[in-house]
């Protein structure tokens, strides 16, 4: 069975919630209809606290995801920058409740992120762990490559069938309009021969043969 993006990021979240012992997961993806980076799933949030986050393409987060590939550490990554990039990047990892972020990358294409903290706030992921993480990325990466071609081919038929069906009410309409068309015919001849021949009666109604009885046929 072929999930869809939003089911794919419910599962991993919850999974991961359930097996690691960490405090907050959250899945970002691509979101093509605006070209920002969206949260489509998280665990360990307050309920719709989290809807409507999302990072622009050019974020400093998103870039440096894309440049390393690798899971990057909101400590470490923020000692490398000047103090206005460390406070942006500290800012971005905030809004997501991650001191870890795992990138989604498909054939050199960010795709997303998966967004990670540990349950004890002082502790750190270690080397293990962060290997662990970049190989189950490259992994999601390909699931939700699957997930959103599953999501384009139902779109897909959805358009396809939403033709078929105008087609099929404008055939039905056309076939409609041509019965219609062909009774209007057959009353208008019979019609037309009766005017014609009324008209004719009528001007005869002044002459000597004309009948009364003719007047009311």
């Amino acid at each position: 069975m072929v999930l869809d993006k939003s089911e794919l990021a419910n599962l991993i979240v919850n999974t991961l919630g359930e097996v690691l012992p960490i405090r907050t997961a959250s899945v970002l993806l691509m979101d093509q209809a605006s070209k920002t980076y969206k949260l489509v799933s998280v665990y360990g949030w307050k309920p719709s606290s989290w809807k409507n986050l999302e990072l622009s393409p050019n974020s400093l987060l998103i870039e440096l995801l894309k440049a390393h590939g690798l899971p990057l550490e909101r400590e470490k990554v923020a000692h490398s920058f000047s103090w206005q990039e460390a406070n942006q990047l500290t800012h971005d990892f905030e809004l997501f409740h991650a001191s870890c972020v795992v990138p989604l990358i498909f054939q050199n294409d960010l795709i997303g992120s998966v967004n990670l903290t540990p349950l004890a706030a002082a502790k750190r992921f270690n080397s293990q762990e962060l290997r662990s993480f970049a190989e189950f990325g490259r992994e999601a990466a390909v699931a939700f490559r699957n997930a959103s071609l599953f999501d384009e081919l139902k779109e897909s038929n959805r358009q396809l069938m939403e033709i078929q069906s105008r087609f099929l009410h404008s055939a039905q309409h056309s076939a409609i309009s041509q019965l219609a068309a062909g009774i209007a015919h057959e009353i208008h001849n019979p019609l037309t021969i009766i005017s014609g021949k009324a008209q004719i009666l009528l001007l005869k109604r002044d002459k000597i043969a004309y009948d009364k009885q003719v007047e009311e046929v």
